[in-house]
């Protein structure tokens, strides 16, 4: 009998372990590629409209969604695999809009960020998203939260204050300046961001991960549809490369992202982006001749760790089974 028990919850453990560890490489896959991106967006953004940069980046997107859609499928639970049509049909078309429409006011808000200001402090602004959901997802998910992650959560948020210190006390507010709107845009990417992925974790139970993605793909492909009646430029052949790129990128990136969401809590899986502002340095310092500042290193150093020792240490909770506090949901409802 009780060798049962303790082969039942090894089993259990192991499987706890992978869909975890699983669920952090596909958010580092995402992590990579979204930055890739986001790089581009910023190389075409003095040129092309916003609105027809979120066209092709979910237009183009849909492309890698479509070609999984009918040659792998799709298979959610202990359900069938589905393929073609039967992948997008839903009973929950109101979850699917309010996801939309957080993620698509995120992608309209970010591409403006990347455009008004250097890649890394665009990036920095996003990163309230990683700490806002940390925070949010233990009243409106129900996740475990212990003190030990509230420490973690709480250098992160040092750290953040430390990259935006620049801008806090460096720069005046004025409507009339692109770096201020870069600003108030940046932040509401972060805001943004961090209710689509609320959004997306909720939908657990019954949407599965390409779903999700097309749903949000053609939503982009219609709020971009719109916008060129208001503007749109002609493509240089070597812009709409970077177009294409951005789409199939983007779609990639989602779905990974998606897929890592659905199996793993979202306030262990977020942090990760902390790891895209080395990389966005990086970047903006060899292809854009952005220098980071002094804080903006410290800053990124302290809200990595913070996310990884959230990532080590939630993998323990959920193998040892320690008891925390666990508030359950209250705004979103479970279907």
């Amino acid at each position: 009998m009780h060798g049962s028990i303790s082969k039942i919850i090894t089993i259990k453990t192991r499987s706890v372990t992978t869909d975890l560890y699983r669920s952090v490489g596909w958010k580092l896959l995402s992590v990579g590629l979204f930055m890739l991106m986001n790089s581009l967006i910023k190389a075409v953004s003095p040129t092309i409209p916003t609105g027809e940069i979120i066209l092709s980046r979910s237009l183009f997107g849909l492309i890698p969604i479509i070609i999984l859609i009918y040659t792998t499928g799709e298979k959610s639970g202990d359900s069938p695999r589905l393929y073609g049509w039967a992948v997008l049909r839903t009973t929950h078309p109101w979850l699917h809009l309010r996801r939309c429409f957080f993620g698509v006011i995120g992608m309209y808000c970010g591409f403006l960020a990347l455009r008004f200001l250097p890649l890394a402090d665009a990036m920095v602004l996003q990163f309230t998203a990683p700490i806002l959901t940390g925070i949010l997802a233990v009243p409106l998910l129900g996740e475990l939260f212990n003190r030990k992650r509230f420490i973690a959560v709480a250098v992160g948020f040092i750290g953040t204050i430390f990259i935006i210190f620049p801008w806090g006390w460096g720069v005046s507010w004025s409507p009339t300046t692109l770096d201020s709107w870069g600003i108030v845009f940046g932040l509401g990417w972060g805001i943004s961001t961090s209710l689509a992925m609320i959004s997306i974790a909720k939908m657990n139970s019954t949407e599965p991960g390409m779903r999700i993605v097309a749903y949000f793909m053609l939503a982009g492909t219609l709020v971009g549809l719109v916008s060129l009646v208001f503007d749109a430029v002609v493509p240089t052949p070597r812009e709409l490369i970077f177009l294409l790129a951005i789409g199939v990128c983007g779609g990639l990136a989602q779905l990974f992202m998606t897929y890592a969401y659905l199996r793993a809590p979202a306030s262990v899986i977020m942090p990760l982006d902390y790891l895209s502002l080395v990389l966005a340095m990086g970047i903006g310092l060899v292809f854009f001749n952005e220098i980071p500042t002094f804080a903006t290193v410290l800053g990124s150093l302290l809200v990595s760790l913070s996310g990884v020792f959230i990532v080590l240490n939630t993998a323990g909770m959920q193998i040892k089974g320690v008891k925390n506090l666990n508030l359950r949901g209250f705004w979103l409802k479970k279907p």
